[in-house]
């Protein structure tokens, strides 16, 4: 068998295994998180807001230590970003998270961070982080990885764009910027 077949093969099979293990299911204890299994989470191509999934409850602990779930920000819209300190693509996104969070906060928009403590060598390195960049939003600390096997992260920045009703409007890989969120949420799909 020759080199390519050898490596197309390896890769394919180290590709299936990954995929089953993606679940919902708390690696710790083997619980069900709340909330059920999203069937599709990635952009919405209909603007009719009944085809949008909901997106997953959780509940985390925050920076500042409290105990925060998504539920709790019903009625407003979150843009909830997935990072880790460690992300090149993560640091250039900070900025324009913090300007999101300045220049919608009138509009009922909610930048909440969650952060892949789970990946991060020590929680110094996320509180450094935040204070470099001045961040005031939320961030709430993925410790187990719960967070991101839920959403099926598999590279980040990846960040969720929710209305008011907690469903799924967008989703985006990669840094996000003040411009493309001012047009959605100036757009047709924001009532």
């Amino acid at each position: 068998m020759n080199k390519k077949w050898f490596y197309l093969l390896f890769s394919s099979s180290v590709i299936a295994f990954l995929l089953s293990f993606s679940g919902t299911l708390d690696r710790a204890s083997g619980n069900q998180l709340t909330g059920s299994k999203p069937t599709n989470l990635y952009k919405v191509k209909d603007d009719k807001e009944t085809t949008r999934p909901r997106a997953p409850n959780f509940t985390l602990k925050s920076l500042k230590g409290d105990q925060l779930s998504l539920n709790d920000f019903r009625g407003r819209y979150v843009l909830l970003n997935m990072w880790a300190s460690w992300c090149a693509p993560c640091r250039q996104e900070a900025s324009s998270l913090v300007r999101i969070d300045e220049a919608f906060s009138d509009k009922q928009l909610m930048v909440i961070g969650v952060n892949m403590t789970s990946q991060e060598s020590s929680l110094s390195n996320v509180e450094a982080f935040v204070k470099k960049h001045n961040i005031r939003f939320p961030i709430l600390l993925d410790q187990n990885g719960n967070v991101m096997d839920l959403y099926r992260v598999l590279g980040i920045p990846t960040t969720y764009l929710l209305d008011r009703k907690g469903r799924v409007m967008e989703r985006f890989r990669g840094v996000i910027t003040l411009d493309k969120i001012t047009e959605i949420l100036n757009g047709p799909l924001v009532k």
